[in-house]
Formats: C-alpha cells, structure tokens, sequence
C-alpha cells in the first residue's frame, strides 16, 4: 500500500462522540498503515496486524467528522489501555483529552486507564477516574496534586470517608472545600483537615474553639 494514502478502508465505529467526532476500532492491517502514517506513530510497523489478529491489542482512533485522526489508543486483551496519544507521541491537546475521557466514562473504561503515564498529571483523566466505582482510584485522584478543583469538589462529596480524608489532606484543596469538610460527620476526615499544611488560619481556629478533631 501507498504509505502516503490519507483514506481508511473500513469505518467501524464504535462509539459516536459531540460535535462530529468518534472513536473508531482499526482492524485493517492497510488501515493500520494509513493511521500510522497520519498520526507519525508506530502503527505503520508490519508487527501490528499480527498483535490485532491474535486479539493481543485493539487500536482505537479519534476521528472528526472528515475521518481525520486525532488520537490513537491501544487496549490490551485485558481491556486495559496501554497507550493514548496524539500526532508523533504527543500527549493529545485539551479539547481531544476533553473527548477522549467523555469516552472512557462512557465505555465503563475508567479503571483501566490508571497506569497511563499521561493519566496521572492529566486533570482530565483524573477526572475521568474520578468516576470509578473503585474506592481506591478515587482515593488517588483525591490525592494527586494535578486534580481540578471540580473533581475535588465530586471527591469532598464521596461516601466514602477515606477519599474525603484523601481531599482533606491534599494541599490544592480549596479553603471553602476545606471547610465543607471541616464539619465532616467523620473526625478521621476533619483530623486531614486540621493537619492540612494550607488550611486558612481562621478555620484552623474556629475548629480548635470547637474542639472538631
């Protein structure tokens, strides 16, 4: 195949996005070439379609609504994603991370994506995560010094008392979150608070009068 081709064979789509935009599985191994070659990536190498074959991975592309790729994953025979990328390796840029986590959420793909190296100091994935049923991914975005305020805020919420200890301890946690949980019903929780290196000396006070922890 003409590695410079631009047009994909097949168009299997496996979930439709907002504003045009989908994520579509790869199979065909000249459809590996083409993605490979727009994206700059790994995905023209000839060892491919015998990892696609054998079930051993799934490469997934977001697309435009003219078939444009903007970012390749792979997802293992685990349904874990091993890889997330934009054009040449790059991480993919706000509005297509903003799309991408919309699809993880959908897809019930939220734990999976814990061990990406981008995920971690990607506020939008974090936020993704952030959704898992697994109390100990939430408890880890509730640490991460990389979580939106927003996501501390859902995370403050939580029914669980240990990621709300998790955002209490954590020192980019707002002083108005700060105080939200310093009337936490668990003293576990309000204990984080108190101890937090960044919380606002007024409040410091007003829980040392009360005698909250």
């Amino acid at each position: 195949k003409d590695v410079t081709s631009t047009t994909y064979k097949d168009h299997d789509v496996v979930m439709k996005l907002d504003d045009g935009y989908s994520i579509v599985e790869v199979k065909d191994p000249d459809d590996l070439i083409t993605e490979g070659t727009l994206m700059q990536n790994c995905l023209k190498e000839e060892y491919w379609p015998k990892r696609i074959e054998s079930g051993e991975s799934r490469i997934l592309s977001l697309r435009d609504s003219h078939d444009k790729p903007h970012a390749s994953i792979e997802v293992n025979e685990m349904g874990i994603v091993k890889q997330c990328y934009g054009k040449q390796n790059d991480p993919p840029i706000g509005k297509y991370q903003d799309l991408i986590a919309d699809f993880f959420i959908k897809a019930d793909m939220v734990d999976s994506i814990q061990n990406l190296p981008t995920a971690k100091n990607n506020p939008k994935y974090l936020a993704a995560m952030a959704k898992s049923k697994n109390t100990a991914i939430r408890e880890f975005v509730a640490t991460s010094p990389y979580s939106s305020v927003d996501t501390l805020l859902q995370l403050a919420k939580d029914q669980n008392e240990w990621v709300r200890c998790a955002v209490g301890a954590n020192e980019n946690t707002p002083p108005d979150i700060l105080a939200m949980l310093a009337i936490d019903e668990h003293v576990g929780v309000r204990s984080e608070v108190v101890t937090n290196k960044k919380i606002p000396l007024d409040l410091l006070k007003l829980m040392a009068e009360e005698d909250s922890y």
